[in-house]
């Protein structure tokens, strides 16, 4: 009898135990389910700060940033070049306005005398 009541309460303690460990994994599962929750709701809130501040900075995209890179890196030659064609277009001219300047002063100073 001592032997039968024994089992039924090592039975008794078994089924407690399992309840317990059953009761404790739904509450790990809850906290995990909220744990996951809460970090999709923070990482949702910081997209959108991060949205407001790059939208207040007036940011551009890094392939936007690329795009207009190129085209100043573009221009600048082209303005190098034009700038290296008007040099010499003034030299060309400043020659002949060497002459003209020579001949012109020689003009003014007879006039005058």
């Amino acid at each position: 009898m001592l032997n039968n009541f024994t089992q039924q309460m090592d039975s008794q303690n078994m089924s407690t135990r399992l309840k317990v460990l059953d009761d404790l994994a739904q509450l790990a599962g809850g906290a995990v389910g909220l744990i996951s929750h809460l970090q999709q709701q923070i990482r949702s809130e910081v997209r959108e700060r991060i949205d407001e501040t790059v939208t207040r900075l007036e940011l551009v995209p890094k392939e936007d940033f690329d795009r207009l890179q190129a085209m100043l890196t573009q221009a600048r030659k082209e303005q190098k070049q034009l700038e290296e064609r008007i040099d010499q277009l003034e030299k060309k001219q400043g020659t002949n306005q060497k002459r003209t300047t020579k001949k012109s002063p020689a003009r003014t100073t007879k006039q005058k005398k």
